[in-house]
């Protein structure tokens, strides 16, 4: 029998440096912080493939600055932020005595579209401007990214908030889609589904899968409750398209209510008009004693997730998914907490087949459950052990994890540890089923004020990859004047 060669990953070093300059002053307060990162590690195919070598290094620079006049004055805000990305790393062939040529489009079997050397990202640079109109105006301009019940979505453009007298405001923002292939873009908040890129230069032959990047103009509108109010409610309607079509068009609404001291309920909504598809619903109610010494929550939530419409993916069957959990939470003691769960998992293959035309197939469910216990004898201690399990017709998995967290001198040396130990069972992929066992060890030292030395040791193992070594060293760096 041939011998086969176990993956592996070591890192072999990683720095981590912040800095951190503030000031305040009466009109003019600022912040400046930087952040950074340096990695190498290398990793081998478990078939004797080529030897990944990353060796990157990352630059975060994130800037405030906030000019304050008198109580009824504009209050101005300037936020950005800048990030670096150098991989200096290579995957070389020892077989063949080559490294692959990710980068170059000539080499048909090495090219990796989309990946770059060298890239610099602006994740948010936007100027705000509050306190308008008697504090009923605000308007921002420049690149921001919007969270609300339709998710993650970043925009060049601008955004205005009006006070519609005490108990609603009303807010507009438009511009063009932040999307990957355009300069100082990742495209990281992008709904999946679509890899694009600037195909200019490209042979038309030439990963065909990868699109050419298009704008995306955006138009949105939203209406919601003061955050002072008992119960918060959001509700909005947003539209991008291309020259393709319509990429994106949904209402959300979300909401989050105390109906009673010790009740909590929340919910949200999204719905695709092109599609005519409830996308998600989830629910939850929460429910304490007076001393919140036991609590129950209950959920539901219901996904059909969605790609951009303009996407070869928006026309695919998808995994429909229906869960339902209870948890149940005690805490007889400030240094005793006790935590038990069960759900249910239905997934939704009734509802269409893996293709157009194809037969539909039955229901599949799921069970589960599990209980945790979190102990802290003292200040200096933190243990916590878990236990959970699910299965179902198809499959079935269930494990233990372990986790201790000791600090004999306060925060100046910290010791941690974490054991798990893992089961599965697939029918359907025999050879990935088994078990899976983890150890995790570590130490951090503070060296100084703002400086702290961290490092870890980690082993994996499982029969169908072997065993795993991880070594990993970081250093923090803070300065603050």
């Amino acid at each position: 029998m041939g011998s086969r060669t176990r993956p592996h990953a070591l890192p072999l070093f990683t720095l981590l440096a912040s800095l951190t300059w503030s000031k305040r002053a009466s009109a003019v307060e600022y912040d400046i912080d930087t952040q950074t990162l340096a990695q190498a590690w290398q990793w081998r195919s478990p078939w004797g493939g080529p030897v990944i070598s990353r060796r990157t290094l990352n630059e975060l620079v994130t800037v405030s600055l906030v000019h304050r006049g008198g109580p009824r004055d504009p209050v101005a805000r300037l936020h950005f932020r800048l990030r670096f990305d150098n991989d200096f790393g290579d995957a070389c062939d020892g077989i063949a005595s080559r490294c692959l040529e990710e980068t170059a489009p000539e080499r048909r079997t090495d090219y990796v579209p989309g990946l770059v050397r060298r890239s610099i990202d602006l994740p948010y640079a936007y100027l705000d401007v509050s306190n308008l109109l008697r504090g009923a105006l605000e308007a921002r301009v420049g690149r921001m990214v919007h969270v609300d019940a339709l998710g993650f979505f970043a925009f060049d453009g601008a955004r205005l908030r009006v006070a519609l007298g005490s108990y609603a405001i009303a807010e507009v923002y438009a511009g063009l889609e932040v999307r990957n292939g355009f300069a100082l873009s990742s495209g990281r908040f992008e709904r999946d589904g679509v890899s694009r890129a600037d195909r200019s230069s490209w042979p038309l032959s030439l990963a065909p899968s990868v699109k050419q990047n298009l704008y995306a103009p955006v138009v949105a509108a939203a209406l919601e409750t003061p955050a002072f109010l008992q119960t918060f409610a959001r509700a909005t309607y947003r539209r991008v398209w291309t020259s393709e079509g319509i990429a994106e068009e949904k209402l959300g609404a979300s909401v989050e209510s105390s109906v009673h001291p010790l009740v909590q309920l929340s919910g949200r909504t999204v719905y695709s008009l092109p599609q005519r598809q409830l996308s998600e619903l989830r629910a939850s109610v929460s429910v304490r004693t007076e001393r919140n010494s036991l609590r129950a929550e209950a959920q539901i939530q219901r996904i059909r997730p969605s790609f951009d419409l303009t996407a070869i993916w928006s026309a695919f069957w998808v995994d429909a998914v229906d869960e339902g959990s209870l948890t149940l939470i005690a805490v007889p003691s400030p240094s005793l907490s006790l935590r038990t769960w069960i759900n249910a998992r239905r997934y939704a293959t009734a509802e269409g087949g893996p293709s157009l035309g194809a037969a539909s197939t039955a229901d599949s469910w799921l069970g589960g459950g599990g209980t945790s216990v979190s102990y802290f004898p003292r200040r200096s201690l933190q243990l916590e052990l878990r236990a959970q399990g699910e299965g179902a017709a198809f499959a079935a998995r269930g494990g233990l994890d372990a986790q201790v967290l000791f600090a004999p001198w306060g925060q100046r040396l910290l010791f941690d540890a974490r054991a798990s130990l893992w089961a599965n069972h697939d029918p359907s992929r025999i050879a990935r089923s088994g078990a899976f066992s983890s150890l995790v060890a570590g130490a951090s030292l503070a060296l100084g004020p703002g400086v702290r030395l961290h490092a870890d040791v980690q082993h994996d193992h499982s029969a169908s990859v072997g065993h795993r070594i991880r070594v990993g060293l970081s250093l923090v760096i803070g300065v603050q004047p």
